[in-house]
């Protein structure tokens, strides 16, 4: 992929400036303050757009500080870029509000759908991290990041494993995580409301069971009990009896002298209303008087011998015996109705004992179910064995694939120290974590034991070995913002021989000119 024409339509301190560029190295001169950081910047831009912080960081991010400067409102550029034989132009609009990318083919003139990563396929799938940390270089910042060493994993392991990227391990494993956190919360909520259950369960279980108990301690009386218990209430309604009796006779003798005494009155009294109500009174009181009696004799039925004395002992021993054979009769009447009382609370209590044992049989089974879902919530556990094991599997197989990829990457890291320091250093040696080590046939030397200047060097050759690997050996261009400032003649030279020769497009902004002094020597031999 080649950039051909960068038009910052209003990016910065520039409105509607176009730069041509063309194939191999280009050298965009400029002083101090001309604006080539934010034409490097502006490149990136057209590819992966600009993010507002939010907050007190958005004062001074990225996007405050390229807005431009007379009419923050209209913030827009374009590029045309040529890729596999076709010309494509980009077009964004940076502005928060409205924001927007468009990719047009001008070769065909039709306008392709973003959502089909046409745009990152423009940089071989590149991220914005991967574009950032190896072949788009700002000012002084040839060192890497952490992002690179992840980006590098990342794509070694899923190239080697499908041979075109495709498949994201991190991915497999942050969804295998994401299904043991899910498996742990579920697990949670069913044991904390299985344990409910059993806790509730028990304790019907505990109450039923102490019922039970006492209905087998406490059984109903026998027949015999019921009827001694019978015989005890009759004495003592008897005993009552006499009692009550007393206060009735009481009571129709007082009525009767009452009336008696009314009737006497009236007979005498001299004054004619006096004899009247008098009259009345005694009425009234001998009614009463007969009322009380037949209640005595007829709802009690007491024995007319309580009230009078006997004139017969005949006609007395009859009536005795008479009322003996209606209380006996009674009696067998009150018996048959407590015997069947009997049989009825027998066969109730049985029945009771029935459905409390049937309701403590339920019980036990349903305990039996909710501790056979608690053995069911040990899958659980099995399942997340299974799952962690599966991402240790991952991780040693990504370590493995990591490393052979590695070495791989290191030599070509290697190839390009080697020709930067003319032969001086010829071998890189790397860790999964990125930390740089330089072999030399005497020692293994770390990065800050060797000089400023070739420490460049080896963040400039990994930077540039994995720009090619993490592009599938695409000709990706290469953009450099005063990357070689620091370095003397002799490194700058190698370093432009490299990029001369690395058959990739590249961009190098300057603000001086032995670059392309140094660059036409080199044509020139």
């Amino acid at each position: 992929m080649e950039i051909l024409e960068l038009n910052l339509k209003h990016f910065g301190k520039f409105q509607e400036h176009k730069i041509e560029l063309h194939p191999g190295v280009n050298i965009i001169y400029g002083g101090n303050e001309t604006g080539k950081s934010t034409i490097h910047a502006f490149i990136r831009a057209m590819f992966f757009g600009i993010e507002r912080s939010r907050g007190k960081a958005g004062r001074k991010d990225e996007y405050q500080l390229r807005q431009p400067w007379d009419n923050p409102s209209y913030f827009a550029g374009t590029m045309r870029v040529k890729y596999e034989g076709k010309i494509y132009r980009i077009e964004r609009n940076f502005n928060k509000n409205e924001r927007e990318v468009h990719l047009i083919c001008e070769t065909t003139g039709e306008e392709l759908s973003m959502k089909d990563g046409e745009l990152s396929g423009l940089l071989a799938g590149m991220s914005e991290a991967a574009f950032r940390n190896t072949v788009f270089i700002s000012q002084a910042g040839s060192e890497t990041d952490a992002g690179l060493a992840e980006e590098l994993q990342k794509f070694m392991v899923n190239f080697q494993e499908t041979g075109d990227g495709s498949l994201d391990v991190s991915r497999a494993l942050d969804k295998l995580k994401d299904r043991k956190k899910k498996l742990e919360a579920k697990k949670k909520q069913e044991q904390e409301l299985l344990d409910e259950k059993l806790a509730r369960k028990q304790m019907e279980m505990d109450y039923v069971t102490r019922e039970l108990e006492q209905k087998r301690t406490r059984p109903i009386p026998s027949q015999k009990e019921m009827e001694e218990g019978y015989r005890q209430q009759e004495t003592e309604k008897r005993a009552q009896q006499p009692e009550h009796n007393r206060f009735l006779i009481w009571v129709n003798i007082l009525l009767f002298i009452s009336g008696a005494l009314g009737f006497a009155c009236s007979l005498f009294a001299l004054n004619l209303a006096v004899r009247v109500c008098m009259f009345l009174a005694g009425s009234i009181f001998l009614s009463l008087f007969v009322m009380t009696l037949r209640y005595t004799l007829r709802v009690r039925r007491t024995p007319i011998r309580h009230f009078i004395k006997k004139p017969d002992i005949r006609m007395d021993f009859q009536k005795e015996q008479d009322q003996k054979q209606r209380e006996e009769m009674l009696h067998l009447a009150e018996k048959n109705l407590e015997e069947g009382k009997m049989r009825w609370k027998k066969e109730e209590y049985q029945k009771e004992l029935q459905e409390k044992t049937v309701q403590l049989e339920v019980i036990r089974d349903e305990l039996e179910e909710l501790y056979g879902q608690r053995e069911q919530l040990l899958s659980y556990d099995r399942e997340m064995e299974a799952i962690d094991l599966a991402m240790l599997r991952i991780r040693e197989v990504s370590a493995k694939i990591y490393r052979e990829a590695g070495t791989e990457f290191s030599q070509t890291a290697s190839g390009i120290l080697a020709e930067l320091t003319e032969g001086r250093y010829t071998q890189l040696a790397l860790d999964e974590k990125m930390d740089v080590r330089i072999n030399t046939p005497s020692r293994l030397l770390y990065l800050y034991q060797v000089s400023y200047g070739t420490m460049n060097q080896v963040y400039f050759a990994l930077r540039m070995a994995a720009g090619k690997l993490l592009a599938f050996g695409q000709p990706v261009p290469i953009i450099l913002d005063e990357v070689f400032a620091m370095y003397d003649d002799e490194r700058l030279e190698a370093a432009l021989r490299w990029l001369d020769s690395c058959g990739r497009q590249v961009i190098l902004f300057s603000c001086q000119t032995r670059e392309k002094i140094l660059l036409d020597r080199i044509r020139q031999r």
